[in-house]
């Protein structure tokens, strides 16, 4: 199975779900693990993976901006347009004030992000 075809599922007794969308294994599993004892976390690691994994039930979605076939750009204008309610943070190397989003997010984190950095960002959308 491609890596853009896995998805890694960690599930506890947590009331809120977070998706990890970033196609670097790196990133992406190392986010997952930072919020793992305190989110039900599920990890793709691709913008189309993604976008099959965000439905009602997740509460806020984390993604890159650059991923393949369908970048982080691409997958937030996709949910926007079908209406998605999930909160959304974007973690990504790209500076926010040389390229800006064309979508509206409620978080925006430059990497490489600390788990206080990460945790505090959810913490504060979600209440």
């Amino acid at each position: 199975m491609a890596d853009d075809e896995r998805t890694h599922i960690v599930t506890g007794t947590h009331q809120r779900t977070i998706v990890v969308a970033d196609d670097e294994p790196l990133y992406a599993d190392a986010h997952s693990r930072m919020l793992a004892d305190r989110y039900d976390v599920k990890t793709v690691y691709s913008g189309a993976a993604a976008l099959e994994a965000v439905d009602d039930s997740v509460d806020v979605l984390l993604v890159d901006r650059r991923m393949p076939s369908l970048s982080g750009d691409e997958l937030l204008e996709t949910l926007a347009e079908r209406g998605a309610t999930c909160r959304t943070i974007v973690v990504s190397a790209i500076d926010p004030s040389t390229d800006a989003l064309e979508v509206e997010t409620d978080g925006y984190l430059t990497k490489p992000v600390s788990k206080r950095q990460l945790t505090d960002c959810l913490e504060r959308i979600l209440e």
